[in-house]
């Protein structure tokens, strides 16, 4: 979804607005309604307003946003008022998003709406309910560590391991990290095993990644793990030894 000012207000009305100027002044702007349908039509993408003033400019986006809003088409209403900063009718379209449980969209319209109350509200309400994805999009949002650590803790538990490796290393926690690459390491997750000990800094532990893949045949992880550890000598085994 674009948000900038560039580009939602590049182009505009061409043959509408020139044919109905006489609407859009800025004492005949209820005028504007009689060609409403067209604009909406035309689409908010493809307008160019910058002939009229900022007031009148930001009174038919706002009226455009308006319509659009009616008509449910809420990713065109979102442009519009972002476009007239108007932080309350984003925050009222993400409550509709999270009526009909579409709790991203609600949590990408609050962040653009600048409502921190309500996407920790909905990140606490996601962690109680389940929705990790969910809680780790509204945290990060707020940039909330604590939350962000509640649900890294949450995945760590219940096996959610990409999850976790995306809290922990965003926070920059090398104790969970570690934690982490240990546990997926046992349940035979390597990658994320090797990822995590990466991301702690832990060369202990890149080397307990490669040791258990070549125990478990897997030369090419080993070989990863080793070279990121830095050690040498099993590097240059494997290549010796495993082709």
């Amino acid at each position: 979804m674009e948000t900038t000012k560039e580009f939602v207000i590049q182009k505009m009305v061409s043959g509408i607005v020139e044919d109905n100027k006489k609407y859009l002044g800025p004492d005949k702007l209820d005028g504007f309604k009689t060609i409403l349908p067209a604009l909406v039509k035309k689409g908010i993408d493809n307008l160019n307003l910058s002939m009229f003033d900022d007031s009148v400019r930001s009174k038919i986006i706002a009226t455009l946003g308006d319509e659009y809003c009616r008509k449910g088409n809420f990713a065109e209403a979102i442009k519009c008022y972002i476009l007239v900063g108007d932080r309350d009718k984003l925050s009222s379209i993400a409550a509709e998003f999270e009526k009909v449980g579409n709790r991203k969209e609600a949590i990408n319209t609050y962040r653009l709406s600048n409502n921190r109350e309500m996407l920790l509200d909905l990140g606490n309400r996601s962690l109680s309910e389940g929705h990790l994805f969910e809680a780790i999009l509204a945290y990060k949002a707020v940039e909330n560590r604590e939350g962000l650590l509640k649900v890294g803790q949450d995945c760590l538990s219940k096996g959610r391991w990409e999850y976790a490796f995306e809290v922990f290393s965003t926070i920059n926690e090398p104790a969970m990290l570690q934690e982490l690459g240990e546990k997926a390491l046992s349940d035979k997750q390597f990658a994320i095993s090797l990822k995590s000990f990466q991301a702690a800094g832990s060369k202990e532990g890149m080397d307990k990644a490669g040791d258990t893949c070549l125990r478990e045949g897997l030369t090419p992880q080993a070989l990863e793990a080793y070279t990121a550890s830095g050690n040498e000598m099993m590097v240059k085994f494997i290549r010796e030894n495993f082709g």
